[in-house]
C-alpha cells in the first residue's frame, strides 16, 4: 500500500518515480516489522502452546 500510495503520487518523470520508489521502501519495512509483531503478540496469546 504504502508502494501503490508513493507511485501513483509521483511526479517529476522517471526521476521522480525513483525517488518514490526510495521513500517507500523505509516506511514499508517499519510496517511489515510491526505487524509482524503485533501478529506474533497475538498468536502466542491466542493459541496455546504445548507443555508450558
Amino acid at each position: 500500500m504504502v508502494g501503490a500510495y508513493k507511485g501513483l503520487n509521483a511526479g517529476g518523470g522517471p526521476s521522480g518515480v525513483g525517488r518514490a520508489v526510495n521513500e517507500s521502501v523505509i516506511p514499508a519495512f517499519m510496517l511489515l516489522f510491526f505487524l509482524n509483531a503485533i501478529i506474533t503478540a497475538l498468536y502466542f496469546q491466542l493459541v496455546p502452546q504445548p507443555g508450558l
